[in-house]
This record gives C-alpha cells, structure tokens and sequence, in this order.
C-alpha cells in the first residue's frame, strides 16, 4: 500500500469519530421500519432489540417474511427509499448513525461494516468482471493505485478458496459456479476489512456440501479478523453450532432470544418449537413426512390485536388473542421470549389448544398438547460434518464448487 493511501482516514476516522471506549460493536434499541404502500404501512421490523460485541455472531432466525433481511438493512442504513420509515436507535461503536447522513454513512459501507447478500446471481454485476467489482472498493475507501488494488483483490480471491484467483480475476460472474460466486461475493464483502459483518442468507440456493463450505469460510474468517457477525437464516440447524446468541423473529419482532445453548436446551416461546420440529432429522425413514406449521403470517398492514402467532399456536387461548405478550425474561439471564403461556409451563402441558389455524375457537375440547420432548430441543441439522481432506490433485484438474 502506498504511503499515501496508509494514512487516508476511513470508516469513523473519515466522518470524525472515535470507537467510544467499552461501547459495545452494535446496540440496536426499538428499532422500528415501515413501507408506506397504497394498502397501508407495513410494519416489517416493530421494535426490535439487541445487543452484539466484537467477534460474536448472532443467528437471525425465522421464516421468510419474518422481518430479518428488513432489520439487517436497517441496522446497516441501506433502506433509502423514500417509502421507508425508521424509528429508534442504531449505536456503532458507541455512535447513534440514525443522526448520520447518507454520505456518512455510505464511508461506513465496506470498512466498517458489511454485507453478503442473499442471491450471488444478483448481487453480482453480470457485465463486469470479477476483479473490477473487488477493487472498486479498495479505491475508493483505501485510496490504492489500480495494481496495488489488483494484488489484494487476488490475495481476497485466495483467502476465500477461490482456485486459480489470477485467472478468475479476469472472468465474469456467470464463468463461475454458484458456489464461486458466493465466495466472491464474501471477498467484496471482507476487502476493505469490516468489523461488522451481515450474512443474509449465505447459503440459499447451494447444494448442502457447498453450504457447510461456505459456513465454514465465514467462521474461519471471522476468527482471523476478530468481526462480529449477524447470520440471518431460516434454519435453526444453521446456528446451532455457529452462532454465540439467537434471536427467533416473528412478523417483524423478536419473540425468543437467548444463547444457542440456553435457547435449545430450554425453549419457551410455540413458535421456536416449532421450528425445531420442522428440522429434518437424520434418523429419520427416507421419504418421513416433514412436520409443518400451519396457517401463515399475519397481515403485517393489520397485524392481530393480541399475540402474533396466537392463530397458529396449539396452545394459544382467549388471552392470547386479545392481548399481546411483551418480551419476558425467563429463569435463565438473558433468556426472553414473547409469551404468555410458555413451553413446557403447567397450562400449556394440562390445557386444552381450543384455538384453529384460522383464529377462531375449537366447538370441541381438543386433546392436550404433547410435551415437548428431548428431540425437539435437541435437532439434528441437516447439514452433514466436511469430509476429510483429500490429498490435493494437480493444478491442471483443480476441483471448482458445484
């Protein structure tokens, strides 16, 4: 790196700011976002909390509409449509950036914080080729010359397990694999050196060997860099075993929080429960039925009076229909979840679920719920351990990501 560019401010030193000392990385307090659309607003983050230091990484979990990438693009300030409202607070190492600006927080992007988006296929710019879309950052932000730009996006390449980087270097997005492409998408994403990394969804639409590759890359690289990490995914297997917290969201807000290993050997909130049961297991008969959750999300522009899930809770009752739960902190510190009747508290083992998937009352007693057992709590995902290593083949045969 040129003299020039190694003292070129970046990240907080360019908006001139400081790390407060012993702020924590990122504290997101009730932090609200809406879309104002011809129907109404719709409410996809709606108060959301939480706390993350420096090298941990919280697992986002919940199903698809839920409000998880909202709230990664809230948190990181890439919501600029006029359309968008957003309330509450997002402090940075200590600084609030809900009071900065568009080009402040832009000099953020890429040296402070960061995102691997969803879909390679579109995060990609398919006209440009791969080096351009890495060192277009390192210019800007670190302020290299072109070859200068050129050896470290080659270095990136190599870091992220990329065969042949010199070669790729020059290629366009659709000459690689859709695991390549994520592992590019990931070099951009760490050029610059983040402190704070977003993974939404990193593994969708990859085959299951090429995910626990792609996993194991992330965590790799966060362990080398000491970065905090929001994985956002749909799947509790997923976190199970990479993620310090977890956060289970519901139509735009948290309903359980805990520590991975709090959160799996106690569950309390039905919906988190649920989601455990609808984990494939690997014990399981070929061609098992998978368990599901039945009825679908609440109108986000009418969300219900009382608790969100109560129409497709087994053990929901009038109560939870008319008032809704506030974030309650269980025997373990640390542990909230938004229910008023929990997993595994005497009502829920003894009463009877008269709540339908549609919301209405049962016209019959209906059979208590089962506890939940060892197997719920306990998942096993699906996401089979790496092979061992095998020896390395020749340069000429390199094997690339299906």
């Amino acid at each position: 790196m040129s003299p020039a560019a190694s003292v070129r401010p970046i990240g907080l030193q360019r908006i001139g700011r400081e790390p407060v000392p012993g702020a924590a990385l990122l504290e997101v307090d009730d932090l609200h976002t809406a879309f104002r659309l011809r129907n109404g607003l719709v409410r996809a983050v709606d108060g959301v909390s939480f706390k993350l230091q420096r090298g941990q990484t919280l697992g986002v979990v919940g199903e698809s509409g839920s409000g998880k990438t909202v709230l990664s693009r809230s948190v990181m300030g890439i919501l600029t449509a006029s359309n968008v409202e957003t309330q509450g607070e997002v402090r940075y190492e200590g600084h609030d950036l809900e009071k900065l600006g568009v080009k402040d927080r832009r000099a953020l992007w890429g040296t402070e914080m960061a995102m691997v988006f969803q879909d390679p296929m579109t995060s990609l710019n398919p006209v440009m080729r791969i080096g351009r879309q890495i060192t277009e950052s390192l210019r800007y932000h670190l302020g290299m010359s072109k070859q200068e730009a050129k050896e470290a996006a080659i270095a990136g390449l190599a870091s992220v397990g990329i065969p042949a980087p010199e070669r790729r270097y020059s290629e366009y997005p659709h000459q690689l694999s859709g695991g390549m492409r994520q592992r590019v998408t990931i070099a951009i994403a760490l050029a610059c050196g983040p402190k704070l990394m977003f993974a939404d969804e990193p593994t969708t639409a990859l085959d299951v060997t090429v995910q626990a590759q792609i996993l194991d890359l992330l965590a790799h690289q966060q362990r080398e860099r000491d970065m905090g990490m929001i994985l956002v995914t749909h799947d509790l297997g997923v976190v199970a075993g990479r993620a310090d917290h977890v956060a289970v969201m519901y139509a735009g807000q948290i309903v359980e929080m805990a520590a991975t290993a709090d959160l799996f050997a106690d569950v309390r909130m039905p919906y988190t429960q649920a989601l455990l049961r609808s984990i494939p297991k690997l014990d399981e008969a070929s061609h098992t039925r998978l368990n599901v959750i039945g009825g679908r999300p609440p109108d986000l522009i009418n969300p219900p009076k009382g608790c969100r899930f109560a129409p497709r809770c087994p053990y929901a009752q009038d109560k939870c229909l008319k008032e809704a739960p506030p974030l309650t902190e269980s025997g373990t510190p640390g542990h909230l979840y938004r229910c008023w009747f929990p997993v595994g508290s005497p009502t829920v083992k003894t009463t009877p679920a008269p709540i339908s998937t549609n919301g209405q009352p049962k016209p019959g007693a209906a059979k208590p719920p089962a506890a939940p057992t060892a197997s719920d709590s306990a998942p096993t995902s699906p996401i089979p351990p790496p092979a061992a290593p095998r020896p390395a083949p020749a340069p000429a045969s390199t094997p690339e990501d299906n």
